[in-house]
């Protein structure tokens, strides 16, 4: 069973990391596989590229808190503290 469950948005954003990993790095990720979603995340992340780490921020908003819980827990992401410091900027204003 999946460890991840996403929301459609989160999907979008979680292929686009993808295409613009394989565009980058040439790299390529089975987003069925949970090995492979948690590749993805700290992969793209540890790029420090703003784009994946936009299209990060927007996965992760568009996630299940359950989900976002899930990332946080088990530190899917390096600096772990520094991005969620991009996601809770970008949140607030998303919703302003």
């Amino acid at each position: 069973m999946s460890e991840f469950h996403f929301k459609q948005a989160g999907v979008y954003h979680l292929t686009r990391m993808s295409t613009l990993m394989r565009i980058k790095l040439d790299k390529r990720y089975r987003l069925s596989d949970d090995g492979d979603v948690k590749k993805l995340l700290w992969d793209a992340v540890s790029l420090d590229e703003r784009d994946l780490i936009s299209e990060f921020i927007l996965f992760y908003i568009h996630c299940w808190p359950e989900t976002q819980s899930y990332i946080c827990q088990n530190k899917l992401i390096p600096n772990l503290d520094a991005m969620m410091t991009k996601v809770a900027s970008a949140t607030k204003n998303v919703n302003n």
